[in-house]
């Protein structure tokens, strides 16, 4: 039985295991990946491992926490330094979210249905439903506050607006059925309608 580690080597350790699931679940996918090679990759046995995660599909949701937060961070702080600027404020909500949903090396994993089952199998629907339920709290209150301070209009579907973002990560999905070659266009089309319907002042 591996013996019990300090406050600083779970740090650590938990910090190595994060960065190993990263790399592994980026190129493999859930399902593909077995816990001893995050063990490996992670420098540590597979029971420490078991120390911190009872599943690889746990550690993949917690990975997901960690990088959600970090993203929502950047989101909030670039809005504040656009603050006063309307347009430009609904339009970075809007490109943010595409980026990082377009750009994350995990995300995607989120829409394969093989991926999926298997959290769901291990982890249960409602861990994902909680998780989609976070993001809405946040999402709405982002929007709410962008009301609060004039920058889009009073009148909007705030869940809506808030799950735009969602909206927009379908669109990436479907992208070979839009065709490369305009699939850009499209949605530069859709955040300039968007931005001119949402934000308080003409773009």
């Amino acid at each position: 039985m591996p013996r019990a580690l300090t406050d600083d080597e779970r740090t650590l350790v938990r910090a190595r295991l994060l960065d190993a699931a990263r790399a592994r679940f980026a190129r493999q996918g859930i399902r593909k990946t077995r816990i001893d090679e995050l063990a490996s990759d992670a420098g540590i046995g597979k029971g420490t491992f078991y120390q911190f995660y009872d599943s690889k599909e746990a550690l993949f949701l917690d990975l997901h926490q960690a990088d959600e937060g970090a993203s929502q961070q950047a989101l909030t702080a670039e809005l504040d330094a656009l603050a006063g600027q309307p347009a430009a404020r609904v339009r970075r909500f809007l490109t943010f979210q595409l980026e990082i949903l377009r750009d994350h090396p995990l995300l995607h994993w989120l829409v394969d249905p093989g991926e999926v089952t298997a959290l769901l199998v291990r982890l249960g629907p409602e861990a994902l439903v909680a998780e989609q339920a976070k993001d809405e709290v946040f999402f709405q209150a982002l929007v709410q506050r962008m009301i609060a301070e004039g920058d889009v209009r009073d009148d909007v579907d705030v869940p809506a607006v808030a799950a735009l973002g969602r909206a927009l990560f379908a669109l990436l999905h479907d992208r070979a059925i839009l065709g490369d070659a305009i699939f850009d266009r499209i949605v530069g089309t859709l955040i300039d309608a968007l931005v001119a319907h949402l934000a308080t002042e003409a773009p």
